[in-house]
């Protein structure tokens, strides 16, 4: 209904950069998605080998062996929102007594996140 009704103004003096701003913007979201494609990459090797739940993890260079652990499998609705959620990679959890159970969000996955975070501050 407006298509016709408004008149374009003149060509302001910083005009030309509101298509660099456009650029800048596109390429943020760019390497926004490529670094957590990378992060999702890393945690699905991680999730595929289980190398976490090797003892002298992450500073081993041998190839990890698949030790029996529970699945982390829930079916409890999370406790600050109150829904069931899927998760994208199911960790198996440390064993009971173990010194980092339960806290598979702390040494696996935020590491993880902040190595990226660190890489993308130094190099890009």
């Amino acid at each position: 209904m407006m298509k016709g009704r408004v008149e374009m103004g003149e060509r302001a003096a910083w005009c030309h950069r509101l298509g660099f701003l456009f650029w800048i913007c596109r390429l943020i979201s760019h390497l926004t998605f490529v670094l957590e494609r990378l992060i999702h990459i890393e945690l699905a090797d991680l999730v595929s080998t289980c190398a976490y739940l090797e003892p002298n993890w992450p500073n081993n260079g041998a190839a990890p062996s698949v030790p029996s652990a529970t699945p982390s499998k829930s079916n409890k609705p999370c406790p600050d929102c109150g829904s069931l959620h899927k998760e994208i990679f199911e960790f198996r959890r440390w064993n009971e007594g173990e010194p980092n159970e339960g806290m598979e969000w702390e040494r696996i996955v935020r590491p993880v996140v902040q190595r990226w975070g660190m890489f993308v501050d130094i190099y890009v």
